[in-house]
């Protein structure tokens, strides 16, 4: 084991321990909460904990008290195993999920100005000026 793997611990890890932990000590999720912001000060809702130790899901506000990474990690290509910006077997960038952004469409009386020709803009500019 390197000294990365001993300071980093996975969550399954975490998980398996905080299980073992509430049944060591015959406690239902709610009670086992309360014991753990008594003795460790750590302020998890019983049912927070009941679904992080049965289905692995934490909530990213409660992630600091086991010191798990908050954000996720990318997913791995399962042919190279690292992370790539594209699809190995295509050949082409991931588009990203963004929503189509919306242009504001001005009425048309807004743009008299432009559909003028050009000489009458000029024309009215000079009479203006002279009054």
């Amino acid at each position: 084991m390197t000294k990365l793997q001993a300071l980093v611990r996975s969550s399954d890890a975490i998980r398996a321990d905080v299980g073992a932990m509430r049944d060591s000590l015959c406690l239902s999720w709610q009670s086992f909460a309360k014991y753990l912001e008594k003795e460790y000060d750590v302020k998890i809702p019983g049912g927070s904990l009941c679904t992080f130790v049965k289905d692995g899901y934490l909530a990213p506000k409660y992630k600091h008290y086991f010191n798990l990474p908050i954000e996720a990690p990318a997913p791995v290509c399962p042919i190279h195993g690292i992370v790539e910006r594209y699809d190995c077997r295509t050949q082409t960038v991931k588009a990203k999920n963004k929503p189509p952004v919306k242009r504001k469409r001005y009425p048309k009386y807004n743009n008299w100005l432009s559909d003028l020709p050009q000489t009458d803009v000029r024309q009215m500019m000079d009479e203006r000026q002279e009054a």
